[in-house]
């Protein structure tokens, strides 16, 4: 009889992650890699990127790492996640090249943040349930588009870190609901990203990946 095998693939602060359990026993098999976030000083003093290619060589290792572990070849792996920390950013452009790569440590777009939550701390708050932070995407968003204008006109989509990692292995531009509440423009009301505030800050809704529910 086959056995089917479940890959969560999580990329954390401090390290990248594999974890393979199989479905009927619970048997699990686990890998790992450290890897940091190096400072941007070129995007200011409080930027820090995130080296995606290495990442995402990382994540090939860890995955190959624990089915070797396991004994366990690609073809019996039935399902495959992506997690992540919250509060990073990946702006891509049509052929994937990052357009920005920012950690959760990164506050570059502190100007941009604070000017948001002087200006518009209760109305913002009603509508997402943040108040806002240079860490939310529409924060990095506007610090891109207003310092790097050429790069926001190219701009595909914008992802969270495990976003970004789910679109690598599929190819789909998709946004976990979750993940999509700690961007500072969703609308909590209708799920959906609010054409309301995106208009007033002059975001592009075509950037933004379909939302979808945890697990799908």
């Amino acid at each position: 009889m086959s056995r089917n095998y479940l890959l969560g693939l999580d990329l954390g602060s401090g390290s990248v992650r594999a974890l393979l359990v199989e479905a009927q026993t619970g048997e699990a098999a686990s890998a790992a890699r450290a890897w940091s976030h190096p400072p941007a000083p070129e995007a200011g003093n409080l930027a820090f990127n995130i080296d995606t290619a290495s990442a995402w060589r990382a994540l090939g290792e860890i995955a190959r790492e624990v089915l070797q572990k396991a004994g366990v070849s690609p073809q019996e792996v039935a399902g495959i996640a992506a997690s992540s920390f919250r509060h990073g950013t990946v702006v891509i452009d049509r052929k994937g090249n990052a357009l920005l790569s920012a950690s959760n440590r990164d506050a570059r777009a502190a100007e941009q943040g604070m000017a948001l939550a002087a200006e518009r701390t209760e109305e913002l708050y009603r509508l997402t349930g943040r108040v806002p932070n240079p860490v939310f995407l529409a924060a990095r968003l506007l610090w891109l588009k207003e310092n790097h204008p050429d790069a926001f006109k190219s701009a595909f989509a914008a992802f969270s870190v495990s976003d970004w990692a789910a679109y690598m292995l599929t190819g789909e531009a998709a946004a976990d609901l979750s993940q999509a509440g700690e961007s500072l423009l969703l609308d909590l009301r209708t799920r959906k990203w609010s054409a309301e505030i995106l208009k007033s800050l002059g975001l592009p809704e075509r950037i933004l990946p379909k939302l979808r529910e945890s697990g799908t």
